[in-house]
């Protein structure tokens, strides 16, 4: 209760220092924050199309949410990014330069902002250049004379423009454009503030458009890259194979190679039949020089005289020519105009033999021998042994041709063979490069198609929207912040000296500061007000320190020591 009543009378003492103090200060605040700026906030809606779009690279219906998150990032990066700001600012400081108005404000700029803008680039040291390059009827022209101007000094007004710390255009501004997803949606939600409503709404939209753009490039510039790669290198692989192919085709007709394999099939089939058919001429061959040899031994001189008959050695020989060609004919030919031909020398050559068996006829004398052989069966047979023999040399003659053109054939295409394959193998090679490049070119241009797909979702779903009236203030909040902040000032200043103030002022302070019993205290002089009972106040005092003090006058410590009260006074 004591200390309520300390408080109480703390409080009312500094009653007017509060009250006086806090009004004074809240009606400070109140006038000062008067002219306090207003804030005009744009909205923007961006659809992405990441989480639910559609995609050619799909392949299931599982959602990468790694890779959505991170596509959603670079989204946000590229938005905040300061080369996109950088678009922005340029374009927004030409767009405001073009349409501004000294006079009246518009959807573009205020027209206290555009005098203060035009008024700060015209008197800076390059002012008359600068305005020089603002084409009135072209944005993107003005857009490229500035971007052609700009250069990363500290003096380039167009550069310092972005860097330094203008309000609307720098990047300390910007930065304050606020990119956030909604929820886990393909849906970005873009905000932006300024105190000027055009300059605001115009930032939004030149955002919406520059980041379009920025994610066109950087998404296309990959790949357009890649693919141009791909195609070069195919058109080059495909006139190296057509090279390949054409020298193969020279190369075959050069050697007049249709098939190569199936020619080689053949040739292996007739050597196979060959060398059956070599067995069997020198077999007959072997077979009818011995036989003629033995049944010579057998002929008389009479018969013996017939080899050396010139008739008869004309006739053998064309005998051997005609054998010679029917071996020649037969080894060779199949068709039936050589089938034909083959009959005729046959026939040529069964009246040779005739004729050779009437020359005969003539050199025998007698019928027998004198060991009883018939001299007309050994000369035919001697006879047809010499056509057997003749015919068999023939062959023989034929067969060792035939080896010679056959060993030749095998000379000739087995470095065809071994060149062809190794053109071919190069040419599947190449073949193999060429359509290894075609996938990778057909799976860049499917990545193009794609990123065209996902750019052509990447939409504004909702347009920013010109501002008509500000945010409300924080004024009423500054001024209640004032008041309240004023009052605990006041009331903590005025307790802290409270609590450093040794004075003796009461009864209370004087018992917290000193540590001792105190029986009463006799009251200071009252104010004005209260002056008509100063003498009440003090006789009452009197008696109730008298009437204390009296009940310790009961015991002295000797008869000649009086009693001692102590009175202290803080007057």
């Amino acid at each position: 209760m004591e200390y309520i009543l300390y408080i109480s009378r703390f409080l009312y003492r500094i009653r007017w220092w509060l009250i006086l103090g806090t009004v004074t200060i809240t009606l400070l605040a109140y006038w000062l924050t008067r002219n306090l700026p207003r804030s005009y906030n744009v909205e923007a809606t961006i659809y992405t199309g990441v989480v639910s779009g559609y995609s050619i690279e799909q392949t299931s219906n599982h959602v990468d949410w790694a890779s959505t998150q991170n596509a959603i990032d670079n989204l946000l990066n590229i938005m905040r990014s300061e080369s996109t700001l950088q678009r922005v600012s340029i374009r927004l400081w030409a767009r405001n330069m073009i349409h501004g108005n000294l006079e009246s404000d518009n959807e573009y700029i205020k027209a206290s902002n555009y005098r203060w803008i035009y008024n700060h680039v015209k008197n800076s040291p390059r002012g008359k250049e600068i305005l020089a390059l603002i084409d009135k009827s072209s944005e993107d022209k003005t857009v490229e004379n500035l971007n052609g101007f700009m250069r990363p000094t500290k003096d380039n007004y167009i550069y310092g423009l972005f860097y330094w710390t203008h309000p609307h255009y720098s990047y300390r501004a910007l930065k304050n454009i606020h990119v956030l997803r909604k929820d886990a949606s393909d849906l970005l939600n873009v905000s932006y503030g300024s105190d000027d409503p055009g300059i605001a709404y115009n930032t939004i939209q030149i955002l919406m458009d520059e980041f379009v753009n920025e994610y066109r490039s950087i998404r296309y510039g990959e790949t357009d890259k890649v693919i141009e790669y791909f195609k070069s290198e195919l058109a080059r692989i495909g006139k190296e194979l057509n090279a390949e192919e054409d020298d193969l085709t020279d190369y075959n007709i050069e050697k007049r190679i249709i098939n190569y394999y199936d020619e080689t099939k053949e040739i292996a089939a007739i050597n196979k039949e060959f060398e059956l058919r070599e067995q069997n001429v020198l077999l007959a061959y072997n077979s009818a020089k011995v036989m003629l040899q033995e049944i010579e031994k057998q002929m008389d001189e009479n018969a013996k005289q017939l080899r050396n008959n010139l008739q008869f050695i004309n006739k053998l020989k064309e005998a051997q020519i005609l054998t010679a060609k029917i071996s020649e004919l037969e080894t060779i030919s199949s068709d039936k105009v050589d089938q034909q031909t083959i009959q005729k020398e046959k026939e040529n050559l069964a009246r040779v033999r005739a004729e050779l068996s009437k020359i005969s006829d003539i050199y025998i004398t007698g019928k027998y021998t004198k060991e009883g052989v018939n001299r007309t069966t050994i000369i035919e047979q001697w006879l047809d042994l010499t056509l057997q023999y003749e015919k068999a040399q023939s062959d023989l003659n034929v067969v060792a041709q035939s080896r010679l053109e056959l060993d030749d054939k095998y000379r000739f295409y087995a470095p065809v063979g071994s060149t062809i394959k190794r053109k071919e193998r190069n040419i599947n090679f190449v073949e193999q490069s060429y359509l290894s490049v075609q996938k990778s070119y057909h799976d860049a241009l499917m990545r193009r198609k794609n990123l065209e797909m996902t750019s052509a979702t990447i939409k504004v779903l909702n347009p920013p929207s010109f501002p008509i009236s500000p945010l409300p203030t924080n004024r009423r909040n500054i001024v209640m912040a004032a008041c309240i902040g004023s009052f605990l000032f006041i009331l903590g200043f005025f307790l802290l000296v409270e609590l450093l103030d040794r004075t003796l002022r009461d009864s209370i302070r004087a018992r917290r500061l000193t540590g001792l019993k105190m029986l009463g205290a006799f009251p200071a002089p009252s104010s004005f007000k209260f002056r008509q009972y100063q003498q009440e106040c003090e006789e009452i005092a009197t008696r109730n320190l008298s009437s204390s003090v009296l009940r310790y006058f009961t015991e002295r410590k000797s008869p000649d020591v009086p009693y001692i009260v102590n009175f202290v006074s803080s007057e």
